[in-house]
């Protein structure tokens, strides 16, 4: 019987062999995104963990087509909408307006100590 701690390693540095430049922990997503990719990623993760037990069990080099298929088509649709969702989000922060501050308001005199305010306190007055 295969030690499951080793097969746990194994497939941790499977996983860190596979990965490619599209790291999720450094990418922004969009929010209705993140649950799907999380999901993928585990269901990834358990079929290449299936994979190792079912290589290990039958002592042999040889990989089942079958299971390196569904890994390969999982890993694309993971990937695919990884890329999807971060270029969404990109293309969302692009089209974010300038803010800019009319100086003949007399507020905008104000403008830094205003911005500090909301940032310390929930509530301002203005008078």
């Amino acid at each position: 019987m295969s030690n499951p701690q080793a097969i746990e390693n194994q497939t941790a540095q499977n996983t860190a062999k596979q990965k490619t430049s599209l790291n999720p922990e450094n990418l922004q997503v969009m929010a209705k995104d993140r649950h799907r990719l999380s999901r993928l990623k585990k269901d990834l993760h358990k079929a290449q963990k299936q994979k190792l037990i079912d290589q290990k069990s039958t002592d042999s080099k040889a990989t089942d087509p079958k299971a390196t298929d569904q890994i390969n088509t999982a890993e694309a649709k993971y990937q695919q909408l990884l890329q999807s969702s971060h270029e969404k989000v990109i293309e969302r922060q692009n089209r974010l307006p300038e803010i800019s501050l009319n100086q003949d308001l007399p507020v905008s005199q104000y403008a830094d100590k205003l911005i500090d305010a909301i940032q310390k306190h929930q509530v301002i007055i203005v008078a």
